[in-house]
């Protein structure tokens, strides 16, 4: 099954299809996330629904996403 992020906002709509995107490039994205707020898990724990923007929560969903497609390809595939 295929994620697919789709936003539509004020800016423009725009969509992610993370199976369309290579590795690398989905290496790169979580390194940048990393980068600039530290490990999901941290993130996770300190997001807050309530008071979090709309940019944090795409964040959140985003990051998100780009872990689980990673950790579906580096799994061996189901018999």
């Amino acid at each position: 099954m295929s994620r697919v992020l789709i936003v539509k906002s004020s800016e423009g709509d725009w969509e992610v299809d993370y199976s369309k995107l290579s590795f690398e490039e989905i290496e790169q994205r979580i390194k940048a996330y990393e980068e600039s707020h530290g490990q999901f898990q941290t993130y996770f724990a300190n997001y807050n629904c309530d008071t979090s923007t709309p940019q944090d929560y795409l964040t959140f969903v985003d990051w998100e996403n780009l872990l689980l497609e990673r950790e579906k390809r580096s799994s061996p595939p189901r018999s």
